[in-house]
């Protein structure tokens, strides 16, 4: 279990948790929380939608609510994130995240919540893509010096042959 690294400045609790009962997934863990606001397009326009950048143990999540109990989501895998950048601008942070071939920008972040939140999803980068392999230790496997039967490890005599091992 991972404990939170970082929630930004100004959240509220009930947004955090209303996002999570909402689109997290079971075991899925908040890391960090920042808020900020998403370059999107709506009927051909540029437009910034206002939300929380939730960077959890498995992906990252721009979550916008909206009226009436309703909300939208954007989804990004860590394993589809190639790049991240911090820019710090003198009232607000802004961090571009490249995912796949689109290219997201969060803005008007709080001053000084936009590094630690890239430094996070950086490590969580990097976290997962040098994941060692498990390795997985299986007993020594006995056989019969008589029959060739396999035999449990601790047997004294084959209980197949009655062959003393």
């Amino acid at each position: 279990m991972k404990a939170v690294k970082f929630l930004g400045k100004g959240l509220k609790m009930k947004n955090i948790n209303e996002a999570k009962m909402r689109v997290f997934n079971p075991n899925e863990e908040l890391i960090c929380a920042i808020k900020g606001g998403i370059e999107t397009e709506i009927l051909d326009r540029k437009t910034v939608r206002k939300g929380i950048l939730l960077i959890t143990s498995q992906r990252v999540i721009f979550y916008m609510p909206k009226l009436f109990g309703r909300y939208e989501y954007e989804v990004y895998p860590y394993s589809q994130i190639s790049s991240v950048h911090y820019h710090k601008g003198l009232a607000m942070d802004r961090i571009e995240i490249t995912v796949a071939s689109d290219y997201k920008v969060i803005k008007w972040i709080p001053k000084g919540d936009g590094e630690p939140a890239t430094q996070i999803i950086q490590d969580m980068i990097t976290s997962l893509r040098v994941k060692p392999s498990a390795v997985v230790h299986e007993p020594q496997k006995r056989f019969c010096s008589s029959c060739g039967a396999s035999v449990p490890p601790e047997a004294k005599f084959c209980p197949y042959c009655g062959g003393k091992l």
